[in-house]
């Protein structure tokens, strides 16, 4: 088989995670779901569920993760609605060899709940 496009519903153990990267390794193109509370959250629980189940070393988990994803994007409940509340990209190279994570949209919680607002945002992070 040779899917186009690959969806997994949720990233719950290393089995999974493997899974998926291998697939995004090869080439095929993807999106899954993770529980975290920020985009950066989300690098270190695949990180650990590679360690700890998988037994793949922080450091090689690191360089997986980073060939093979490229866009985290945040969803959130606010005031009873699921919103889009950060899209960051995940940069290729690795920086003292954590992987970078640049947020691109962050949303903006001071806007009237009815009219929701985005800020540009152009923040550079260290990753997992």
């Amino acid at each position: 088989m040779s899917p186009d496009y690959l969806i997994l519903g949720e990233v719950r153990d290393g089995f999974a995670a493997m899974a998926l990267l291998r697939a995004f390794m090869t080439g095929h193109a993807g999106s899954c779901t993770l529980h975290a509370d920020s985009p950066r959250e989300a690098l270190a629980r695949l990180s650990t569920l590679l360690g700890s189940e998988k037994n793949v070393s922080p450091r090689d988990a690191v360089r997986m993760i980073v060939s093979s994803v490229d866009l985290l994007v945040q969803i959130q409940i606010v005031d009873e609605i699921r919103r889009v509340t950060s899209i960051a990209r995940l940069e290729k190279k690795l920086q003292d060899g954590e992987s970078v994570l640049t947020v691109l949209w962050q949303y903006d919680e001071t806007t009237m709940a009815n009219r929701p607002g985005w800020g540009q945002s152009v923040d550079t992070e260290p990753g997992c």
